[in-house]
């Protein structure tokens, strides 16, 4: 018998299921869409694919194009392949799933739970676990098994730092899980370790903390001993709307601005990118308008928050003893934003 000609329509084939698959997929998936073992053979020494784990393949110029965000969650797709038992993707790792932020690199490993009664089941390494699992914990997102955002947050909550749990929970706030699901999460992994920080998280969580930077801003304060102040507050001044603040501390007349570069990017209608010259700007406008009625207005950016430096944490306290001097214009109103339906920035 001759062999079969290769044809481009199997690379094809097999190109689109791995799409489905965040670009894996196994030597069974090849020869279903029409490879030969012989072509798999010369795939593997030409080094057009690369093996991920046993059995389970990538494009390698594909693969290679790829951020580091997307590398892990094509590595957690392949582990998923490769695995015995029933795993889902969990902690960090189910959080890239579900689009919820995190500070540093992507785990080296991805991050695997499964049900204790699943017996197959066996862990390669310290990043797959077995643990009590509930259905109302699971999900399904894209085709990946991931434990569902709100056990995702606590987990993240329980094992990150207080700052990165903070972005997460706040972010599933905003996509719309609600504070009571993640408390009662929360009190069932209360004794379990990291718990009591999970629940301090949940509890001081704020939805109308908008983006990441405005929550890294949140648990800086918390850590320095700060005053907690209102997030997004609209500014009026005789029935005029003058801005809505990110912050604002109302018996101080302060307000308080996270810039991030993200901010300026997407300020324009439906997030496009604006110029950045003009929304600076407007932002400096805007920000007349709100000294000109006898607020204070204090700025910082992403490092100072994120590491709490000791210029961070001066230039709040002294924003905080100057606008508490000042008067207010007769006819300075404020209101908290309404913000509903969820908005999704990032």
């Amino acid at each position: 018998m001759r062999p079969r000609t290769f044809k481009v329509r199997d690379v094809e084939r097999l190109r689109a299921l791995a799409l489905r698959q965040h670009g894996v997929f196994t030597t069974a998936d090849a020869l279903a869409c029409g490879w030969t073992p012989h072509w798999v053979a010369a795939a593997r020494r030409a080094g057009d694919w690369t093996a991920l784990y046993q059995g389970v393949w990538v494009e390698t110029d594909w693969f290679r194009r790829l951020d580091k965000e997307a590398r892990h969650l094509c590595a957690l797709r392949a582990r998923l392949l490769a695995q015995d038992g029933e795993w889902w993707a969990s902690r960090r790792s189910a959080a890239l799933v579900h689009g919820l932020p995190l500070l540093g690199e992507p785990p080296t490993s991805p991050q695997l739970v499964a049900p204790l009664h699943e017996t197959r089941a066996r862990g390669r390494n310290r990043a797959e676990q077995r643990s009590p699992l509930p259905l109302s914990h699971r999900a399904e997102v894209d085709g990946v098994s991931v434990t569902s955002m709100a056990r995702t947050v606590v987990d993240v909550a329980r094992t990150a730092g207080f700052t990165e749990a903070l972005m997460c929970c706040e972010r599933a706030l905003q996509l719309g899980v609600s504070a009571e699901e993640l408390t009662a999460v929360a009190r069932v992994l209360s004794r379990w370790p990291g718990g009591r920080q999970a629940l301090e998280v949940v509890a001081f969580a704020d939805p109308r903390s908008e983006s990441a930077l405005e929550s890294v801003s949140r648990a800086a304060f918390r850590r320095l001993g700060l005053p907690v102040p209102e997030c997004q507050v609209e500014i009026w001044y005789e029935g005029r709307f003058l801005g809505r603040s990110d912050f604002f501390w109302r018996e101080a007349n302060l307000v308080g601005e996270a810039d991030g570069a993200l901010k300026y990017a997407r300020s324009g209608p439906a997030g496009k990118v604006q110029d950045p010259v003009l929304v600076l700007l407007a932002e400096k406008e805007r920000e007349g308008g709100f000294r000109d009625v006898g607020l204070e207005v204090v700025r910082w950016g992403w490092n100072e928050a994120l590491h709490a430096t000791p210029e961070f944490e001066a230039r709040i306290r002294h924003g905080l003893e100057r606008g508490a001097r000042h008067v207010l214009l007769p006819g300075v109103s404020f209101r908290q934003a309404d913000l509903s339906p969820v908005r999704r920035s990032a």
